[in-house]
């Protein structure tokens, strides 16, 4: 099987795609053929060496396939079943413990940048109803994570107002959850070309952020003065404050995103005068990516794929996705 391995100290010329012996299933685990693959943030930070990882380890925490075999003592599963992986595979459900987070794929160990994967079974999820193994492999990341932030912590019902932070793969999906919940959405972006998009995508009212600096009180005059109940912030320190601004009495804030920075400062007496929550979203659980895909399968969305790359171009793929002119994830196919 073809593959991909990072060789240490990382950096886009040290991925290498290989050839190496078919794995085969052991007792509790599946062999899955991966059809799709997809990039995030994270995996950008640790190609280029700025998250440590042992020499050789296989990139991408996000990939979708179909079971190929099926190991012993595994019966959620058939041979022919559509999956997704799952990024934290042992967080299954409730709060996160530090038990819950030993593994990441692609990270701790060997991700999905390769044709054939063997996996402990609690490493996937079935895949929505009718997205093709390209849509599944976009979800197990941004998917995820724009889930729990916006419904399993932010509670998100209709007649609430949403604020999306730019177009990245988590607000896009966090657009696309709160509409079919049936939220208003408010949407930023430095691009008037993206703001047509994310209008086309389903946003009421859209701003931008750098002809209106004071980005978070326009949002909230939009809602005649109460505030937005929930802020998708993938900014970090340097939207923060807009964001807080932007908020109603009471409001929730899924801090997600560190693309400014990771150190800031933050007005206090504006979150506990204001009564404003703020949830810290590390992706989510398995149950968090079952209910998702109950979610998508049952509103028949289509995850937003901006451009797909064959798996020997991976470093174009890295190359394209750090250009930022993505609309939309950014994809590697493994026909």
């Amino acid at each position: 099987m073809r593959l991909v391995r990072l060789r240490a100290p990382g950096g886009l010329e040290n991925l290498k795609l290989v050839e190496e012996d078919h794995p085969k299933p052991r007792p509790g685990e599946l062999l899955v053929r991966i059809r799709a693959c997809s990039l995030n943030f994270r995996d950008d930070w640790l190609v280029l060496g700025k998250i440590s990882c042992a020499d050789g380890r296989v990139p991408l925490s996000d990939g979708a396939g179909e079971v190929i075999a099926v190991g012993d003592d595994v019966d959620e599963f058939e041979v022919a079943d559509t999956v997704v992986s799952t990024f934290w595979p042992y967080w299954s459900g409730g709060e996160m413990t530090p038990a819950t987070k030993r593994v990441i794929p692609g990270e701790s160990v060997d991700g999905y940048a390769r044709e054939y994967v063997c996996m402990p079974a609690h490493f996937f999820t079935k895949a929505p109803a009718g997205c093709t193994h390209l849509e599944a492999a976009t979800l197990t990341c941004a998917g995820v994570t724009a889930w729990r932030g916006l419904v399993t912590c932010g509670q998100v019902k209709p007649g609430d107002t949403v604020l999306i932070l730019g177009t990245g793969a988590v607000s896009l999906f966090a657009l696309q959850f709160a509409k079919a919940a049936g939220a208003r959405v408010i949407a930023t972006s430095s691009s008037d070309e993206k703001l047509e998009k994310l209008q086309r995508l389903g946003a009421d009212h859209v701003i931008n952020y750098k002809a209106v600096p004071d980005w978070g009180q326009k949002a909230k005059d939009l809602t005649d003065g109460r505030g937005v109940d929930h802020v998708i912030e993938v900014g970090g320190p340097a939207t923060l404050t807009q964001s807080i601004t932007a908020c109603r009495t009471g409001g929730h804030i899924a801090l997600i995103g560190v693309l400014t920075g990771i150190v800031g400062e933050v007005v206090i007496p504006a979150l506990f005068s204001n009564q404003i929550r703020i949830s810290g979203i590390s992706i989510g659980s398995r149950a968090d990516q079952e209910d998702m895909i109950r979610a998508i399968t049952a509103n028949r969305l289509k995850p937003v794929i901006d451009r797909c790359f064959p798996l020997r171009e991976i470093v174009a793929a890295f190359e394209y996705y750090e250009s930022q002119k993505h609309f939309g994830k950014v994809c590697l196919e493994l026909p």
